[in-house]
């Protein structure tokens, strides 16, 4: 990650949210990354690595003449790997080289920085010509229906969505970020740009559960002072550990553009 007034900073459990983390996003991320053609011999960056699968899954890919350079400020969790390159790095202000990656990928990391559409032309300017960003983010605008449950449940579900966003956007995220990122790459001056949204219904003890449960115990005090009670998040994490309960996840994005040859 990188340092801003990123909302989880110093949280409790960050192992247990990366780990909910790969488990509901990593199939949507691999599934779309494996449409762009990752070629043998590629130099990819991927930045915000966190625990690094997804730069393990890229690495797997680039073959032994590829590379693939996995960032973060805490580049710990990044597992070992003969085509990884592991590097403590803050992309708001460190630098990188230019006219050098043949891809560069990053998963919800540009939605937490106020800096954002700077980040995105400077990454634009590190991919070699025909080079490739793909940004995955949330849409946290993005209203997540339930199914089935009690009222009281279903608006507390909202409400405690209502919070979480609220604590992210003060913290200096854009809530929509997952479906305007598709702007700052086309006035970053990249071709071909185009948005693909996926969001799937999860049942109480699934990976998308265990994270919002996680995120209720990391962000507890904030929640406090957005007007939520302590009673109101134990019966959410009551709700995200039963199966009964159905609700859809975040609106994810992936968002693709191609630096002209």
């Amino acid at each position: 990650m990188t340092s801003t007034a990123y909302a989880f900073t110093g949280a409790p459990s960050i192992d247990d949210q990366l780990a909910a983390l790969t488990a509901a996003c990593d199939p949507f991320t691999t599934r779309s990354l494996t449409q762009i053609g990752i070629q043998p011999g590629w130099q990819v960056l991927d930045i915000g690595a966190g625990s690094g699968t997804i730069a393990a899954w890229l690495a797997d890919r680039v073959g032994a003449d590829g590379v693939v350079t996995a960032t973060d400020l805490d580049p710990s969790r990044i597992p070992d790997h003969r085509q990884i390159t592991a590097v403590p790095h803050d992309i708001t202000r460190d630098q990188l080289p230019e006219d050098y990656y043949d891809l560069i990928h990053a998963r919800l990391v540009l939605l937490h920085l106020p800096g954002r559409d700077q980040i995105v032309a400077n990454l634009a300017r590190s991919l070699k010509p025909g080079g490739i960003l793909v940004l995955h983010e949330f849409d946290c605008t993005f209203q997540r229906p339930v199914f089935g449950a009690a009222p009281d449940d279903v608006a507390l579900f909202q409400q405690v969505a209502a919070g979480i966003n609220r604590i992210l956007a003060t913290a200096g995220a854009r809530l929509d970020w997952g479906l305007t990122a598709q702007t700052a790459m086309a006035d970053a001056g990249l071709t071909d740009v185009g948005t693909h949204a996926h969001a799937e219904t999860f049942a109480g003890g699934s990976a998308w559960a265990r994270l919002g449960a996680i995120n209720t115990v990391q962000l507890h005090q904030q929640l406090l002072t957005v007007g939520l009670t302590a009673v109101q998040l134990e019966r959410f994490r009551e709700l995200m550990a039963d199966p009964q309960f159905i609700a859809m996840s975040y609106l994810m994005t992936r968002t693709v553009g191609r630096r002209p040859a």
